[in-house]
């Protein structure tokens, strides 16, 4: 924000550098913003490195310019409402898919751990039954992480400004990814078992 308001606009106490500093408290913006599933955590990256994490929400919407908002200094939220592009607070968006998403990925996620005693239970209806979990499982994740790209991807048009502000996937996107293959390729196995064991 220095580099676009100019110094005498934008002072060094736009950031928090105190360790251990709560966030939400309009203390100051943090260098470096990451968010999980369950909840978000933000780092100082000079003069050393250290962070802190927001309280664990059950099914949290993502929604980053709220989260920087209430990090920010109030005599600097007019500088803030101009600097952050539309795509980056465009809030009911971001919220909506986020949201649907996480619960997808929960869904998934009990579909998986169901799968696996019916695995361990070999007859030929268990095995039929996990193939169906399992294909639901992967259909979740499926639509889970393309939500999940389709919204970073909408925000990342923030990279293309000049406002220094950079929006990149983290891992949880990736991973996400690597489970609905893992799932998909879980679901031939189960049939085909389903099909060959005769034990019902």
């Amino acid at each position: 924000m220095q580099a676009v308001f100019g110094n005498s606009s934008v002072k060094d106490d736009l950031y928090n550098t105190t360790q251990g500093a709560p966030l939400g408290q309009s203390l100051g913006l943090r260098h470096e913003y990451r968010w999980g599933l369950y909840s978000h955590c933000a780092y100082i990256l000079s003069p050393a490195v250290y962070g802190v994490c927001g309280n664990v929400t059950f099914a949290a919407s993502w929604t980053p310019f709220e989260t920087l908002r209430e990090d920010v200094p109030p005599i600097y939220f007019v500088q803030v409402n101009e600097f952050i592009i539309d795509s980056l607070r465009d809030s009911p968006y971001l919220g909506t898919l986020s949201h649907v998403a996480f619960y997808l990925i929960f869904m998934a996620t009990i579909a998986t751990i169901l799968v696996i005693p019916l695995g361990l239970i070999r007859t030929t209806l268990t095995f039929l039954c996990a193939a169906i979990l399992s294909c639901a499982s992967a259909a979740a994740l499926l639509i889970a992480s393309s939500m999940w790209t389709s919204v970073i991807s909408h925000v990342q048009a923030t990279n293309k400004t000049r406002t220094g502000v950079v929006v990149s996937f983290g891992q949880t996107v990736w991973l996400t990814w690597a489970a609905f293959a893992l799932s998909l390729a879980s679901v031939l196995p189960y049939v085909i078992s389903s099909r060959t064991f005769r034990r019902f």
